[in-house]
C-alpha cells in the first residue's frame, strides 16, 4: 500500500513538472475526480499484482491449505 502511494505521488509530481497537470486543471475536471481516477487506476494495478503474487505463492508452496498432501487431518490419540 505504501509503495503504491509513493508511485502515485511520483507520477503526479512528474506530470506537474511536464505541465500535463496544469493542462488538466484548465478543463472542467474537478480535483477530486482526478485524484479518484488516479487512485482507482493504481488500486486496480495493486489488486492485480496481489492476485498474481498469491497465485505464484500458491503454486510454489503447494497450495495445501495448511496441511501436507498425504494427511487426512490431525492425528488424535486413542483412548
Amino acid at each position: 500500500m505504501m509503495v503504491m502511494f509513493l508511485v502515485t505521488s511520483i507520477s503526479m509530481q512528474r506530470e506537474r513538472m511536464n505541465g500535463a497537470l496544469e493542462r488538466l486543471w484548465t478543463t472542467r475536471l474537478h480535483r477530486a475526480d482526478l485524484l479518484c481516477g488516479y487512485a482507482a487506476g493504481f488500486a486496480c494495478a495493486a489488486a492485480g499484482q496481489s492476485v498474481v503474487m498469491c497465485i505464484v505463492a500458491w503454486a510454489f508452496l503447494g497450495g495445501g491449505c495448511g496441511r501436507s498432501r498425504g494427511t487426512r487431518g490431525p492425528a488424535l490419540p486413542h483412548r
